[in-house]
């Protein structure tokens, strides 16, 4: 897993890692919850990129349109 201050939310990883270490002997990677999440994070990165090469790919056409419309207009 990786460090908790590398991906800061409001100190959420920092608290979770500290409770998990009172309740569990161990690191954090023997939680079964922890690599739930880690695969859910995952997910939701490869989700915003995709979303993400969608609105790039919009934009492009949009300027596109934009410079066609101007050029009519001329």
């Amino acid at each position: 897993m990786n460090n908790p201050s590398q991906y800061p939310i409001n100190g959420l990883e920092h608290s979770l890692t500290l409770r998990d270490q009172e309740h569990q002997p161990g690191p954090p990677e023997s939680c079964p919850w922890a690599d739930q999440v880690l695969l859910m994070l995952g997910r939701i990165e490869s989700k915003l990129d995709a979303f993400n090469r969608r609105m790039a790919a919009l934009d492009l056409k949009l300027a596109s349109l934009a410079a066609q419309n101007q050029e009519q207009k001329h």
